[in-house]
């Protein structure tokens, strides 16, 4: 598994593309608010340490990210938890979410019959219907959105 530090985690090797569609990311992911976001040292306001945390346990794995800055407007900030459990359910709570150019979803990296489907508070997919669940994809066919359109929502993703 790999935390990347552009809102999204990848698995069997790290994505280093930013600003980037769904189908042009060819390993399994998670997106949370993927986008052309900088946790690095070009962060340009107050810095901000400690914007992605995680933690394994025994029956999840945790991902914090806390005021993850955007790369071009430094005043976008993104917060959010996902909670990948041992039953393969995804839970997301989102905080402020503010960057608009940003990808949400579920893959499986091969992209052959991805579903998009409009933002709802608890969306459930299933693995027959589809390689994957895309809510919003700004440089793809998914819906368009503004950033504030995740704020202080709640979206499951069971299996």
């Amino acid at each position: 598994m790999f935390l990347n530090t552009n809102g999204g985690m990848t698995f069997g090797a790290g994505e280093g593309d930013y600003d980037v569609a769904a189908a042009d990311v060819t390993s399994p992911g998670i997106a949370f608010f993927w986008g052309d976001l900088d946790a690095g040292d070009n962060v340009t306001s107050t810095a901000r340490p400690n914007q992605m945390k995680y933690q394994s346990c025994s029956d999840r794995f945790v991902v914090t990210y806390n005021q993850l800055q955007d790369n071009d407007i430094d005043a976008w900030t993104n917060t959010a938890t996902a909670t990948l459990e041992a039953s393969g359910r995804i839970t997301v709570q989102y905080g402020t979410v503010l960057s608009e150019d940003i990808l949400v979803g579920v893959f499986n990296g091969t992209h052959t019959n991805d579903r998009y489907v409009a933002l709802q508070n608890n969306y459930s997919a299933y693995s027959t219907n589809g390689t994957g669940t895309i809510l919003f994809d700004d440089f793809g066919p998914g819906p368009t959105h503004t950033g504030q359109a995740l704020s202080n929502r709640t979206i499951t993703y069971n299996p």
